[in-house]
C-alpha cells in the first residue's frame, strides 16, 4: 500500500466517528441540535484542541488532540457511546427515550 493510500485511509477512519453522529442526528430529525464547542491551548507548535460535542445545549463527549479534527473525532466517538448507551437504557425500559434540553424543551423519540 502506498503512503498516499495510507493516508486517505487514515482520512477516511477520522471522520467515521462524526459521520456516523450526523446520521444519527439525521435519522431523528436533530442535525440542528448539534453545537461543537472548540478551544486551542498551548504554543504555536505544540497545540492541544479540546472540542466538545453539544447536543440541545447539552455537552456529551469531549476530545483532546494536537489538531482538531483529532479532537473532533474523539468527542464524537464520546458522544456516540453516550447515545448508544442512552438508547440501550430506553430499550430496556420499554422502547421510547426522552431527551430533556437545557432549554427546558422536551423531545421524546418512540423506538423502531
Amino acid at each position: 500500500m502506498s503512503r498516499h493510500q495510507s493516508v486517505n485511509s487514515q482520512t477516511q477512519q477520522d471522520h467515521s466517528y462524526r459521520m456516523a453522529l450526523n446520521q444519527y442526528l439525521q435519522y431523528w430529525r436533530r442535525q440542528d441540535d448539534l453545537y461543537w464547542g472548540e478551544a486551542q491551548h498551548g504554543a504555536r507548535e505544540r497545540t492541544l484542541w479540546t472540542v466538545t460535542c453539544y447536543l440541545a445545549n447539552v455537552a456529551y463527549g469531549t476530545g483532546h488532540a494536537s489538531t482538531k479534527g483529532q479532537a473532533k473525532e474523539r468527542a464524537a466517538q464520546q458522544t456516540l457511546a453516550m447515545l448508544n448507551y442512552q438508547q440501550s437504557a430506553a430499550w430496556n425500559m420499554g422502547c421510547s427515550t426522552t431527551w430533556v434540553a437545557a432549554d427546558t424543551r422536551s423531545h421524546t423519540y418512540q423506538g423502531y
